[in-house]
């Protein structure tokens, strides 16, 4: 929508970027599920729009909340022998919840 209001074309942009998505959910459902796959997809993303203001720190908390997510989630699956993806899930959902309730208060 922004793109359109100032006159930039971004048809092309637009299938580039889905391609990318496309390739990058096939490779990754092969490799850690698609549930994850969606959780890392989704969860992070939202929380930075809840928190940014600009698209520049919509990027950086989205890619810094996913990394944390799957980093601790990685560490808390090795110190508790529990599967990985439940910890990364309950960590990114925790992100979520904050995000939305900090949106809430602030407004």
């Amino acid at each position: 929508m922004g793109a359109k209001a100032q006159g930039i074309r971004s048809g092309w942009l637009s299938i580039y970027f889905l391609l990318i998505l496309a390739v990058s959910v096939s490779i990754g459902a092969q490799i850690v599920g698609s549930l994850l796959v969606f959780i890392l997809l989704t969860l992070p993303s939202a929380v930075a729009k809840y928190l940014g203001k600009t698209v520049w720190q919509m990027t950086l908390i989205s890619v810094a909340t996913a990394l944390i997510g799957v980093w601790a989630g990685l560490y808390l699956g090795y110190i508790t022998n529990w599967p990985v993806t439940f910890f990364i899930a309950t960590i990114e959902f925790g992100f979520y919840f904050l995000a939305l309730l900090y949106h809430n208060v602030r407004q």
